[in-house]
């Protein structure tokens, strides 16, 4: 997987098949957060702002 892929599902809400079948490997928690929040930074610089 690669995080423009994961970022183009969460803003259209449309995941593909072969996304959603990737396997990550063993879960690591620290990759898992470093690689959440590169993805969520992307994601906040791309759309400006976010309300909640």
């Amino acid at each position: 997987y690669t995080p423009p892929e994961i970022v183009q599902a969460v803003q259209t809400g449309e995941c593909s098949g072969d996304l959603a079948a990737k396997d990550l490997g063993p879960f690591c928690y620290s990759r898992w957060l470093t690689c959440e929040n590169h993805i969520l930074r992307l994601y906040v610089s791309q759309t400006g702002n976010l309300e909640f």
